[in-house]
C-alpha cells in the first residue's frame, strides 16, 4: 500500500527522465536548425532549461503527493 496515490509514481519517472539531454532526440536537432544557432550553444540551453523542467516537476509531485495523497 502506497502513501498517497499511484498516479504519482509515473508523474515521478517522467520528471526524473527529463535533467538528461542527449544530442540524439530530434528536438535538440530541431530547435538546433529552427533557430539557427551552434550545437555547443544548443547544448547548453537545452541543458538548462530540461534541468529545470525535471526540478520543478518532481517539487510539483512531491507537494501533490504530500498535499493532495488522495490514497485508494
Amino acid at each position: 500500500a502506497l502513501p498517497f496515490h499511484p498516479v504519482y509514481t509515473p508523474l515521478a519517472i517522467g520528471s526524473g527522465s527529463r535533467p538528461v539531454p542527449c544530442m540524439n532526440h530530434f528536438g535538440f536537432w530541431i530547435s538546433t536548425h529552427m533557430a539557427g544557432i551552434e550545437q555547443s550553444d544548443t547544448l547548453r540551453f537545452v541543458s538548462t532549461m530540461m534541468t529545470l523542467m525535471g526540478l520543478v516537476g518532481l517539487a510539483v509531485v512531491v507537494a501533490g503527493a504530500s498535499i493532495l495523497p488522495l490514497t485508494s
